[in-house]
């Protein structure tokens, strides 16, 4: 601020300074776009505001529409890898002992898991091991794989007028959100929904991610809340949780979208629904989620959406308004995200356990059996170091260097 001229330190009047001529044509033209950038998050800040303004960002009890009798069918979905079986087992009796609650009939709970759970039997719960071998059309990996393997022919138990609830493996239904829930599809008006996730609720795992994940609550509450009762379109993208999709929709939007689509399959989905013309709205009731457990899972998260921001911003196929919302995020966070990528390889020569462990391993192999990826998109897609690449090919899956010569280092 005071480098800029903004703040001053003493009442001394300076002259005035022409850029043009202090620091030529090349030089003022680069401040002013620098400057001009700033404008790109103003969309984002009047849709906030606009939410924000015009709705009420803490209702009250959510009063049901209808009775939860005559609901349609809904599955409650949970992905997960199975790396924390009784987290899921847990999570699952939670939830549905208060769907119980509420009143609802007509419904089950799915977990989808790359690992044997071994979940208690029950009539309301269904769990889907996702095979190994299990190859989508377009090459597809990590959670795009398995929900797509949910809507394959002989796996899916659903029909097309039936709802799915999108849940994570940690998030916790509450009464609110499932009354919400209810009056989504009692309404039928549209065919993609999303709510309130919160992250500050019960035990607190990292106050420091928590406390970060804060503009996350405000995004759901202003700019997400906005463009779903407005507009009814994902102008700003939405997450990958508390998703309410209509099975028929689903199916014919898929996850089936090769590697690009399985960075962030959410936004990826989210933008795919919008170009056919599906619309949205928005579901009132929260839900409970925990931030990343540590500051290392917190900066690859952001990695993530670094990479899908870019994405978006360089494919030329994608629609304009969503451009205005990665590529403001994108320019904000280009420092960030190279910082973040050289600490990633640092840290990772120290902790190579965190990398290679059986699931990652699992997946590279999938990957370079499904396609021929590049070292640099298959680092970029788990968020290697270049070192923990070679030491997967030449150590775990025992790839000899004559036959590395199509996987490209480009």
């Amino acid at each position: 601020m005071f480098l800029a001229g903004a703040l001053k330190v003493d009442d001394e009047e300076k002259p005035p300074i022409d850029p043009w001529e202090t620091y030529g044509a090349q030089g003022a033209i680069i401040l002013y776009v620098l400057r001009l950038l700033t404008l790109l998050t103003l969309p984002q800040v009047i849709f906030n505001f606009a939410g924000l303004l015009l709705f009420n960002a803490f209702p009250g009890k959510v009063k049901l529409k209808g009775s939860p009798l005559l609901a349609p069918f809904i599955c409650i979905r949970v992905v997960t890898r199975g790396d924390f079986p009784q987290l899921v087992r847990d999570n699952v009796t939670r939830n549905m002992n208060l769907c119980i609650d509420v009143g609802m009939e007509n419904f089950m709970i799915e977990v989808v898991t790359d690992k044997v759970i071994n979940l208690p039997k029950h009539a309301r719960v269904r769990e889907v091991v996702v095979p190994s071998e299990y190859k989508t059309k377009s090459g597809a990996l990590f959670k795009s794989r398995a929900l797509q393997y949910c809507l394959e022919d002989g796996v899916n138990m659903l029909s097309d007028t039936d709802w799915i609830v999108h849940l994570d493996e940690e998030t916790l239904l509450t009464e609110n959100s499932v009354r919400g829930i209810l009056n989504f599809v009692f309404d039928g008006q549209y065919q993609f929904g999303q709510g309130l996730i919160t992250y500050a609720n019960e035990h607190v795992v990292n106050w420091l991610t928590t406390l970060a994940d804060s503009f996350r609550v405000s995004d759901d509450m202003g700019k997400l809340r906005f463009q779903f009762y407005v507009i009814h379109k994902p102008l700003f993208s939405w997450k990958g949780s508390y998703v309410v999709t209509q099975v028929g929709a689903e199916r014919k939007v898929s996850f089936d979208n090769g590697l690009d689509g399985s960075v962030a399959e959410d936004c990826y989905f989210a933008m795919k629904a919008y170009v056919e013309g599906y619309s949205f709205n928005f579901i009132e009731g929260e839900m409970w989620e925990k931030s990343p457990f540590t500051l290392w899972d917190f900066m690859q998260q952001r990695k993530r959406w670094l990479q899908v921001d870019k994405k978006v911003i360089t494919d030329l196929g994608w629609p304009f308004p969503m451009k205005l919302h990665h590529l403001p995020l994108f320019v904000t966070g280009l420092v960030n995200s190279n910082v973040v990528a050289l600490i990633s390889d640092d840290l990772r020569e120290g902790r190579p356990t965190a990398a290679l462990n059986e699931g990652n391993i699992s997946a590279v192999r999938l990957m370079v059996q499904t396609e021929k990826e590049t070292y640099q998109q298959i680092r970029i897609s788990f968020g290697f170091g270049m070192s923990q690449v070679h030491q997967i090919f030449h150590e775990h899956l025992v790839v000899r260097k004559s036959c590395t010569l199509w996987i490209r280092y480009i």
